[in-house]
């Protein structure tokens, strides 16, 4: 139990740490995404742009290291709700063409049902997590096993889902070069 607890913690934790970069890196970009999402005032894009990665790094770092790991893993299920409800409304009011600011090795996207699914996922693993406090510290040997195994197996499972994509476009192209 304690190594599926730990996966999951390294499983977010890269996915909300790589996010935070990503976001940090291209601030300009990440800005006119938020305002695309046409939820928040224009003078509340940039303090709420920061405010997010701010809080993206907070819980990434938590996860990694463990500390207050109930609370973390609620406020990260909080962090997964607002960002479901911001692609669903806008999914509601027919907004699909608009980049879901992901980032990260999550990627960017368009907006669709898939993203709010998935987050939903991503909730009920934190109402997992919430129920038990960290156990392996980054001095265990086995919390660097866990970890390893947990960042391979999502960059394979990132790595199978960008090569669909690409061979879909790449069918898409070909298809349309014979008609």
């Amino acid at each position: 139990m304690e190594e599926l607890i730990l996966f999951w913690r390294i499983i977010l934790a890269v996915l909300f740490l790589s996010s935070a970069v990503s976001k940090l890196q291209k601030m300009p970009e990440h800005f006119a995404i938020l305002q695309d999402y046409q939820i928040l005032p224009a003078s509340a894009v940039r303090p709420f742009g920061w405010l997010e990665v701010g809080a993206e790094l907070l819980v990434g770092s938590l996860l990694v290291l463990g500390w207050l790991q109930p609370l973390t893993a609620w406020v990260t299920a909080g962090l997964l709700l607002m960002y479901s409800a911001a692609v669903a409304i806008n999914l509601l009011r027919g907004r699909r063409e608009i980049s879901c600011g992901c980032g990260g090795v999550a990627g960017n996207h368009q907006l669709s049902w898939k993203l709010v699914a998935r987050n939903v996922l991503l909730m009920l693993v934190c109402g997992f997590l919430a129920q038990y406090t960290a156990t392996y510290g980054l001095l265990d040997p086995r919390f660097w096993i866990t970890a390893l195994v947990s960042i391979t197996l999502l960059l394979i499972g990132m790595g199978t889902l960008e090569l669909r994509a690409v061979r879909r476009r790449m069918q898409a192209l070909t298809a349309s070069e014979f008609r």
